[in-house]
């Protein structure tokens, strides 16, 4: 039995954290109250702690694989259930995004375009989905303005669409460089 030098209560030995430099060879602090000043700390520092647990992972990333793998097959029904909320999480993002974009670019197609210019985007984005099935490589149909620019906001047109690897898309990232 130890007392807690925190809530100066008396508890078995288990309720206290191992801490070979204490005299007891046990921390001074219970387990609650321990992980209670550590949180209280870790808010009042999230930066430093995000930069020094980013920092440790770093320095020793086999290590802290091991053990993460070792957990999950330790836990096997809590990874299932995380992976099934993440799933649902990230499909319902995902068709946000996907409702969001089609809005956006229903918005940013004028009304005075003609039947000649629908054709052009329709084959544009047939000439993706063309590439896409005959190659090796991943093929979009890039807004060279894009649409939604932090300086600058483009059209759905056929003047301001080409296609493009996905990679080099990618790279563009919502951006318009004037030359």
């Amino acid at each position: 039995m130890k007392q807690c030098a925190c809530c100066k209560e008396v508890k078995p030995l288990d309720e206290f954290c191992k801490n070979a430099k204490r005299k007891g060879g046990y921390h001074y602090y219970c387990k609650v109250c321990h992980s209670a000043s550590n949180k209280k700390w870790r808010d009042a520092n999230l930066e430093h702690a995000r930069a020094t647990s980013a920092a440790y992972r770093e320095a020793n990333r086999q290590k802290c694989h091991a053990a993460s793998k070792a957990w999950e097959k330790a836990n096997p029904e809590k990874v299932q259930a995380w992976r099934e909320r993440y799933r649902v999480e990230k499909s319902a993002y995902l068709q946000d995004k996907c409702i969001r974009y089609r809005a956006g670019k229903a918005n940013r197609t004028p009304a005075w375009l003609t039947e000649d210019d629908l054709v052009q985007i329709r084959c544009r984005y047939q000439l993706a989905a063309m590439y896409n099935r005959e190659g090796l490589d991943r093929w979009d149909v890039d807004h060279i303005i894009p649409l939604y620019g932090k300086k600058v906001s483009g059209l759905h047109v056929p003047s301001n669409l080409r296609v493009i690897r996905a990679d080099e898309n990618k790279r563009k990232a919502n951006k318009y460089v004037v030359q």
